[in-house]
């Protein structure tokens, strides 16, 4: 779909598709024994020399990622445990990964990922809340990407 359409579509109130995040996780990585559910983050679909670092956090209440996300849930959150892994990880992304990038001291969104572009800077992400009817305005590069969401638990 084109992005005027697209842009109409929400101001419209009208549904838009929404790019699916790359799989991360593969079947090999999750087990259930009995009540326990189990993620084996050493299976990603992507090779690491080290576990990646971990990081669960409730969603804030902003309605940013309402219909993916919501207040109340907890995204499953990883980065990489060194530079390496985690130049790794952010060349793994992909349109449609939820990722979380810095925006000033201390402060954080986490968006999807709807286009990538090069640019002179090296790859710029440009991303949206699902919810919102506009792009970000702010330049994320791989500089101040900081987790990639593998997972919501609702």
């Amino acid at each position: 779909m084109c992005k005027v359409t697209d842009f109409i579509n929400r101001l419209l109130g009208l549904r838009v598709n929404i790019p699916s995040p790359g799989d991360w996780l593969n079947e090999t990585s999750m087990g259930v024994t009995g009540s326990l559910v189990t993620i084996d983050l050493a299976k990603l679909n992507i090779q690491l020399s080290a576990s990646p670092k971990v990081w669960t956090i409730a969603i804030a209440d902003t309605g940013s990622m309402d219909g993916f996300m919501d207040y109340g849930n907890s995204a499953l959150l990883i980065a990489g445990s060194n530079p390496d892994d985690h130049t790794k990880l952010i060349q793994h992304l992909i349109v449609g990964d939820i990722i979380v990038f810095g925006t000033g001291p201390g402060k954080a969104v986490m968006h999807r990922i709807v286009e990538i572009k090069d640019t002179p800077k090296g790859k710029r992400y440009i991303t949206r809340g699902d919810n919102n009817a506009y792009t970000d305005s702010y330049e994320v590069y791989a500089g101040n990407l900081q987790w990639v969401c593998v997972g919501v638990l609702y």
